[in-house]
């Protein structure tokens, strides 16, 4: 079942923030897969790899800063698009009853739901905290890692075992994070909305909004 879809397009700021994370979020998760411990960077491949890892994960870190710090200039407006929702007991229960409607939307037995509902407000602010909690722990890893010795199992420091295990579970999250969110940004499209149209910083826009 598809609906008519009435949301304005994104704000101008808002479209070039998400273009500059869906670049470098694809990048680094695209660069994870073929680089492997910190140290296996002796190799010319390797450290060129390595130094990419490491710049992409700065200007992610930098736009993720960016985006956080525009929901909160924007936290009082009608959009609602801002970390607080995270904290809302009425986004919360308007998520709950998303939920509940959701599997019945995907079969198409009824309207596919908003683009702007609170569960989409939700997991959009859980992944830009969880792009935060990888560049942090990028960032440790960075500045633990001496360059020098291998670093095997049986050499790594508590500290940068847990750095490591918390960067590469939150590296899984944001895979299935990305996944669902193209997915979902299909299922949109199919359902007659206009996701990419919205989000897409080269369109002339009439009027901002979220």
């Amino acid at each position: 079942m598809t609906t008519q879809d009435t949301l304005e397009d994104y704000h101008s700021t808002t479209r070039w923030l998400h273009a500059g994370l869906a670049i470098g979020v694809s990048l680094q998760l695209f660069s994870s897969l073929v680089m492997s411990h910190p140290d296996d960077s002796e190799t010319a491949m390797g450290k060129i790899l390595m130094t990419f890892h490491q710049l992409d994960g700065l200007f992610i870190a930098a736009i993720v800063l960016a985006n956080l710090i525009w929901a909160i200039v924007r936290r009082g407006e009608e959009s609602k698009r801002q970390i607080g929702v995270i904290f809302s007991s009425h986004h919360w229960r308007e998520t709950g009853l998303v939920v509940k409607k959701l599997p019945a939307a995907l079969m198409g037995k009824t309207a596919f739901v908003s683009a702007g509902n609170s569960l989409a407000m939700i997991i959009e602010m859980f992944g830009l905290l969880a792009m935060a909690g990888m560049a942090i722990t990028g960032t440790g890893i960075w500045f633990l890692h001496d360059g020098v010795s291998r670093i095997v199992e049986d050499h790594v420091t508590p500290m940068m075992g847990l750095l490591l295990t918390i960067h590469s579970g939150l590296s899984n999250f944001l895979w299935l994070y990305v996944l669902g969110h193209v997915s979902m940004s299909l299922m949109h499209m199919r359902a007659g909305h206009r996701p990419f149209s919205r989000i897409s910083p080269f369109k002339k826009q009439i009027k901002e909004n979220v």
